[in-house]
């Protein structure tokens, strides 16, 4: 059977974008509602029982997500399946992860096994919340945002759109992270960062 032919039979498809690496870790908890992968250049045909394809040739009843760790990359994606007719799904959620009162989860977005999102918070469309983050009361989180596994952010923080937050970083309360920033692994952020910013270290320095 063609990808083509398999893509066309179906209806109201899920299609994760990203079959790398961390597509292995969603798919343990999702694989009910993934229907197939899509790399750009795909270097497979098939990840575990699942069709990966490498084009959209696909009908405009398809939804999908996105699963990358790398925010540019899926803004890009992003901006790609929307050009081709595809429309967002709901937030994939993963076992065991919580989500308060009043939060609000932007379309897209991955939501993994052990995170935690309290109470009062946003959090934008096509993020990747990771295993065991914790995203706490009254936190904003921008679009296209990847949360790395482990990272702690403070009550009344504000994130922006396509920040990269590394494994274990820690976020002090009510700082602001500008737009496109980059938190090394394990850095604490005791401080603003502006938009464009790289910092790393405890405590975080910028570097770029």
């Amino acid at each position: 059977m063609s990808r083509k032919n398999y893509i066309a039979m179906k209806e109201h498809s899920i299609v994760l974008l990203g079959a790398g690496g961390h597509a292995k870790e969603v798919y343990s908890w999702a694989k009910d509602k993934i229907d197939y992968f899509y790399e750009d250049i795909s270097t497979k045909e098939i990840l575990y029982d699942k069709l990966v394809t490498d084009s959209f040739l696909l009908d405009r009843s398809l939804i999908f997500a996105i699963n990358t760790g790398n925010p540019i990359v899926n803004k890009n994606l992003y901006t790609k399946a929307i050009s081709a007719g595809l429309t967002l799904s709901k937030p994939l959620m993963g076992p065991l992860s919580y989500i308060g009162t009043d939060v609000e989860i932007g379309d897209g977005t991955v939501v993994c096994t052990y995170a935690r999102i309290n109470g009062a918070s946003r959090i934008g469309i096509c993020c990747l919340i990771n295993v065991g983050a914790l995203v706490p009361h009254d936190a904003i989180v921008g679009d296209f945002c990847v949360i790395s596994p482990n990272v702690v952010i403070g009550g009344g923080c504000k994130i922006g759109n396509n920040v990269f937050i590394g494994i274990g970083a820690v976020i002090k309360p009510c700082i602001n992270i500008g737009d496109n920033a980059t938190i090394g692994i394990g850095s604490v952020v005791i401080r603003d960062v502006p938009n464009n910013t790289v910092v790393v270290g405890n405590p975080a320095k910028e570097i770029k």
